[in-house]
């Protein structure tokens, strides 16, 4: 792959190959002057993920980065969408570090149409110990610490439940993480029922932009589920995915 506009091909033995995943990547600035690459879309195929094509592909990206220079690689991404969270902050040791309303504005799409194109930033910082582990293959998990809180969690029937007393605790410093949790599938939910998929959005919004705000930040993902959160002085214990 000649550049950050890369693809991946997977090839037949009689014949050409075709196009299984791809990713596009422009050069670009932070505000406090920092040369990045913006990894503006990846996507795989079924038969490309089945062949762990985006993770091939996105340290082909990293690697092309570091041969030129550069230290940081940003995206966006949906962050109710459970397996882009895994995907980012497990498989590539990739954390969001800021919440964006309504990135895109009004979509009219047929995944986005009727809810709010709410994304999360996030900073790939290509030399830290959790990028370098997971490109060598040992996985980003982490585990909440002990005496951490549930600010958001699914009830009995797969709704968003946001506990006000755990968020109380978190702006006094009285708990030492905080857990957000996300639907299994908000995909397949906003066809089935966009009502729901729109009250985890509600419930994001209320959560996850204040935490940030007042210090907090995201540093890893729970069991596949939940977004572990921790003041800035504070580090959760990571380990290798057991899966």
């Amino acid at each position: 792959v000649a550049g950050p506009h890369g693809g991946a091909e997977e090839v037949a033995h009689n014949g050409p190959g075709h196009l299984v995943a791809a990713s596009i990547g422009l050069f670009g600035v932070t505000h406090e002057g920092e040369p990045i690459l913006h990894s503006h879309i990846t996507g795989a195929l079924a038969e490309g993920r089945a062949r762990h094509a985006g993770f091939v592909l996105k340290q082909h990206q990293r690697a092309w980065c570091l041969a030129r220079g550069l230290g940081t690689v940003q995206w966006t991404y949906d962050p109710l969408v459970r397996r882009n969270a895994y995907f980012n902050a497990v498989k590539l040791g990739a954390l969001p570090v800021q919440y964006l309303h309504d990135f895109y504005g009004e979509m009219t799409d047929a995944i986005n149409a009727g809810h709010h194109s709410d994304r999360f930033l996030v900073r790939w910082d290509l030399h830290s110990p959790r990028a370098v582990a997971a490109a060598a293959g040992t996985q980003a998990s982490c585990t909440a610490p002990p005496g951490a809180a549930a600010a958001v969690h699914e009830d009995a029937d797969g709704r968003p439940v946001v506990d006000a007393a755990v968020l109380r605790a978190a702006g006094s410093g009285d708990v030492p993480a905080v857990l957000v949790g996300t639907p299994a599938d908000v995909e397949r939910m906003r066809v089935e029922d966009g009502g729901t998929a729109r009250s985890w959005r509600a419930a994001h919004r209320d959560v996850v932009p204040g935490l940030l705000g007042s210090g907090w930040r995201v540093t890893g993902l729970v069991d596949r589920s939940a977004y572990l959160l921790t003041p800035a002085s504070q580090t959760p214990a990571t380990g290798e995915d057991p899966a």
